[in-house]
């Protein structure tokens, strides 16, 4: 989950007749727009090793880095 000022993003687990109906319900108060097809990796007591090694042939949507663990969103490169 990551919060801003005016924008609430989080990533759930795929289950797709869930989804659908909590798009749906957002959607009648809220812009929504979402990314299939992406993985979320928590990488606790990382390293700048470990991160290069699990974001190999991967594109990075987002990096969240405290002084412990690192949370990255990330999709297969090959994927558009």
């Amino acid at each position: 989950m990551l919060n801003s000022a005016i924008s609430f993003s989080v990533s759930v687990d795929d289950d797709e007749r869930k989804i659908a109906n909590l798009i749906s319900d957002l959607s009648e108060d809220f812009k929504v727009k979402y990314n299939k097809e992406m993985e979320l990796v928590t990488i606790r007591y990382y390293n700048q090793e470990t991160i290069d090694r699990v974001t190999v042939n991967k594109k990075v949507w987002l990096e969240v880095k405290s002084r412990n663990t690192c949370q990255i969103v990330m999709k297969n490169a090959t994927n558009p």
